[in-house]
């Protein structure tokens, strides 16, 4: 607190009397402290000193004791406006994040006696009135006009943090926040222009101290600046236009920038900036290990051989803490992120990503189960009590799992019911209880149900013949199953004949013989109260699918979903030794109450294929598309919805997948079969507008942990990317796993974050190097050489698409500045309709900025 805090306030200690906490350290010594109320929220900049200098890190804070529930728009409470609360929260959170840098950035003044690049929060007055009183600017917008020449000083005014008492209707007490410190802005004379403001030098990127950039205050330079910028090195007399030449391969040195003369307007003073020299980059830490947690509520993980100069967060959040020395505990299952932080002379180092695996335990199998016969000889009124929500059931017969209902489970046909614990977070699902359903016999004695406990499954009766329709090359035939749905468990049993697969066959054959590619559709007319459904396929039919054509089989089920299973899928379903019938289930079931607290109350799917009594888990390297229905909750973004699959050890992995506005579904492809979640994961940068161009892009990536932030909660959407940073965002979207400790790797690949991707893509074919066995991972990546690595990953993993665009690169004004190596890459891309240009012209030499990166990768993880 005295080092990093040292401007905090809580409702504490701004109370008369405060009172104090305190505990004894290892050294018997007495450490006191303030006491705050949780959640206490607070922004924070390291930079930050107050109007007289003074350091004032925290900007703001919020502390208001308000519950999820009376925090509510609509809450009503006695002696409170409805919805007091909530307007007190709000008031109080938007004051907070009205403010995050310490001293206005980007600001410079015009001839027209304007301040641009302003905001609401700012305050200005005249430099030369030594004792006046700040005006704050009233301009809408980002200007601040109608001023005099001359030298202004503008700072953040004084705010306001918020806290209780909570119990009162007068609600929030305002504590306030001095202002900050002022910066200097000149407004220049008419026909006068001022020297460019909030310019900065940043270091080349390797030793070669070649590719230094001299960049805006919030970036890269916009086009703006680089149509009137001309810059130089202090040693030499000529300058050089920035809209020529870009100032992104810069050698150390001091520059003068200045603004450059135009018609009646001479040129501004200069600028000094320097641009320093290449330092070493801090290398990634190793030696960590992630430890699981203890117990089920896997709260008390841990990674072993951390340092207190090493920071960490979870891989889903933006802000680093300070990790433990020897160990840091208390830590949920999941990938975190491990770094050194910057200081001075060196920038934060890679992190290296270390996973904290879930524990699963053992559960005990429920006891205290009665079961009781039906009343009557329809037999479909049998109980099970005893049983609670924790629990779930199926028929002896069965396969899928039902969640069970509190104290007892009715509406069940007479026959034996396997009941278990369901697994949740952390545990297994426990052994199963068998729980024998009587049946029913009348009180005469005389009669009896037969006691059977074998799911009904429909006799598959003659269908159509299958319907076939062409679009493009792709010939899909349609046949649709024998159904029944079971109205009291919600599940939809399905069949179809041999004699139907036999059709569908057929017709594949005929659309291959003709060179067109075949979909085998088999649709299910599924109930809306439909929660599983089960479609049984003869064997030898299915077999004949594999063996006879090289047909896509989709499972078309109404109101639950679509799969579909690619020929090689199909393949290893075929191959699976087991002999017995081929049966595919889609399960709608719930989360437990422990994965609620994390994830929310999320829709979970259940997928499995069973060939007898064998259940197939993994295609042979095949892929199944999945599409599943979902509608969108208030305020939820498309782009952030993801879906997650629970892996072997109980943790989450995302898949690669997208939300389908347009469909009202979630689309994405596995390799393999488990249970599956739609969560919803949003993540925000304070630099990144909702407006921007690259809003959705850099959104939809950063859900799906493809990418994340730079410093704070920041993005740098400008900032130029480096070929290493890219191979990393590139391989995590198509989702090729890193190779440690592969050998060949290149040269410079070093030990850092990027090094194992760059192994894995050179094996891959995906990156070839720069010669003499280097990648120069360090340097800005040029947009010739991000789209050849993106067609090459694109045909290693035959995602290339077909062409359709009709274009040519030759059609690109600029297309002979294309290098040799990028040419049968870029004109793939073009005729394809992934790369298109701007105004007639392709760029291939200039740099690409990490906003334009995500946009790529956007454009093809999107469609």
């Amino acid at each position: 607190m005295d080092t990093y805090l040292t401007n905090i306030k809580t409702e504490n200690n701004q109370a008369a009397k405060p009172s104090v906490i305190s505990y004894v350290n290892d050294l018997n010594e007495t450490v006191t402290g303030d006491r705050l109320q949780v959640p206490y929220l607070f922004t924070y900049n390291k930079d930050n000193k107050d109007a007289a200098g003074a350091k004032a890190p925290i900007l703001g804070h919020v502390e208001l004791m308000y519950s999820w529930t009376n925090i509510q728009p609509g809450y009503v409470s006695s002696g409170y406006s409805d919805g007091a609360r909530y307007k007190n929260a709000i008031q109080a959170l938007n004051t907070l994040y009205s403010r995050l840098e310490a001293v206005p950035a980007g600001l410079y003044g015009t001839a027209d006696g304007t301040i641009r690049g302003a905001n609401s929060q700012l305050e200005y007055k005249y430099k030369s009135v030594q004792d006046s009183v700040y005006e704050y600017q009233s301009a809408a917008g980002d200007t601040i006009s109608g001023l005099e020449p001359g030298t202004y000083l503008v700072r953040y005014k004084a705010t306001a943090g918020f806290q209780g008492p909570i119990i009162k209707p007068e609600g929030t007490t305002a504590i306030p926040y001095a202002a900050g410190e002022a910066v200097e802005v000149v407004v220049p004379l008419p026909g006068e222009q001022a020297a460019p403001a909030g310019l900065k030098g940043l270091p080349p990127t390797t030793a070669a101290n070649a590719d230094g950039q001299i960049s805006g205050a919030k970036g890269a330079l916009s086009a703006e600046e680089l149509q009137s910028l001309e810059y130089r090195l202090a040693t030499v007399t000529e300058y050089t236009y920035a809209k020529d030449v870009l100032p992104v391969h810069l050698i150390p040195g001091v520059y003068q920038v200045r603004y450059a003369a135009k018609e009646g307007i001479a040129a501004s003073p200069e600028a000094s900036v320097a641009v320093p020299a290449f330092t070493d980059r801090q290398a990634a830490p190793t030696g960590l290990a992630g430890v699981k947690p203890t117990t089920w509520e896997n709260k008390d993980g841990k990674i072993t051989g951390t340092t207190k100069q090493l920071q960490i967060k979870l891989s889903t959040v933006t802000e680093y803490v300070y990790a433990g020395d020897g160990e840091t505990t208390g830590l949920i299952p999941g990938v975190y992120n491990v770094r050194y932080p910057a200081k001075e002379g060196y920038a934060a180092s890679p992190a290296a990503d270390v996973v904290v695996p879930g524990n699963l335990q053992e559960q005990a199998a429920p006891t205290g189960l009665t079961g009781i016969a039906p009343t009557s000889s329809e037999n479909k009124n049998g109980v099970i009590t005893g049983t609670t929500t924790a629990l779930e059931y199926k028929l002896s017969a069965a396969s899928v799992y039902i969640p069970a209902t509190d104290k007892e489970i009715t509406g069940l046909a007479a026959g034996t019911y396997n009941v278990r614990t369901a697994g949740k977070l952390g545990y297994k699902p426990s052994p199963d209880t068998n729980v024998v359903v009587p049946a029913y016999v009348p009180a005469t004695g005389s009669g009896g149900g037969s006691g059977g406990g074998t799911p009904v499954v429909p006799v598959p009766s003659a269908s159509p013949a299958p319907s076939a329709t062409t679009s493009g090359d792709t010939v899909t035939t349609v046949a649709t199953a024998s159904v029944k749905t079971d109205e009291a468990t919600g599940v939809t049993t399905a069949a179809v004949t041999a004699e139907a697969v036999a059709g569908l066959v057929s017709s594949a054959k005929a659309a291959e013989a003709q060179g067109k590619k075949a979909v085998l559709e088999i649709k299910i007319d599924a109930g809306t109260g439909t929660k599983t459904t089960e479609l049984s396929i003869p064997r030898s039919a299915f077999n004949e699918v594999a063996s006879g054509t090289n047909a896509r089989l989709t499972i078309n089920v109404e109101n639950v979903g679509q799969i579909t299973f690619d020929s090689t899928a199909v393949a290893s379903i075929s191959a699976a030794a087991d002999a017995g019938t081929i049966v595919i289930r889609i399960a709608k079931v719930s989360l437990t109450e422990e994965g609620k607290a994390v994830l929310g109350d999320r829709p979970v799917y259940d997928l499995t294929v069973q060939a007898g009594d064998s259940k197939v888990a993994v295609f042979g390297g095949g892929k199944v598309q999945l599409s599943l229905p979902y509608k969108l909750q208030a305020s939820e973004e498309a782009n952030s919805i993801i879906v997650y699959n629970i892996n072997s050890d109980g943790g989450l992995d995302i898949v690669r997948g997208k939300y389908n506005t347009t469909a009202g579904a979630v689309e994405f492809v596995t390799p393999h079969f488990s249970q599956f979640i739609i969560a919803y994961n949003k993540v925000s940068f304070a630099d990144i507008a909702a407006t921007a161009w690259y809003n959705n892009a850099v959104s939809f990536l950063a859900a799906r942990e493809i990418t994340s932030g730079t410093a704070g909660n920041s993005y740098s959407p400008n900032d130029n990317i480096t070929r290493g940073q890219f191979i990393v965002l590139l391989l995590k979207a198509y989702g090729i796993a890193p190779e440690a400790g592969a050998e060949g790797n290149f040269s410079d690949a070093g030990k850092t974050y990027y090094s194992d991707y760059l192994a894995a893509a050179k094996r891959l074919g995906i990156a070839s190097g720069s010669g003499n066995n280097e990648f120069k991972p360090d340097s800005y990546i040029t947009r010739q050489e991000l789209f050849t690595l993106v067609y090459r990953a694109l045909d290693a993993l035959g995602e290339l698409p077909g062409k359709n665009s009709g274009k040519e690169l030759t059609g690109f004004s600029d297309a002979a500045d294309v290098a040799g190596y990028a040419q049968e890459a870029l004109n793939a891309l073009v005729e394809r309709g992934i790369v298109e240009g701007d105004n007639g012209r392709i760029h291939p030499l200039d740099p690409s900025t990490r906003a334009q990166a995500a946009q790529v990768i956007y454009n093809l993880l999107s469609k």
